[in-house]
């Protein structure tokens, strides 16, 4: 069951990053969709609730800011900081 629930994370974070990415290139980052606007929302959400960013990247053993930085590349935009920690 634990790899399925981290497999569905996975892929919500994936879905996230392709909401972000799909957008900038149809658009080329000129106009944003309903569901990049919704992705970078929860990019940015300071919430540590389950579901946020910052929960399914420590769920996913990954550094929030090194994901914010990839896709802030691909969509040309600077995120705000990302330091907090995780407990």
């Amino acid at each position: 069951m634990a790899e399925g629930y981290i497999r569905l994370w996975a892929a919500v974070l994936e879905q996230a990053i392709k909401d972000v990415q799909g957008d900038a290139r149809a658009h080329k980052g000129k106009v944003r969709s309903i569901f990049s606007e919704g992705a970078w929302t929860w990019f940015r959400s300071e919430s540590q609730e389950i579901g946020s960013f910052f929960w399914t990247c420590s769920m996913l053993g990954l550094e929030p800011d090194f994901i914010l930085t990839l896709v802030a590349k691909q969509d040309n935009e600077m995120p705000k900081s990302r330091s907090m920690a995780f407990g």
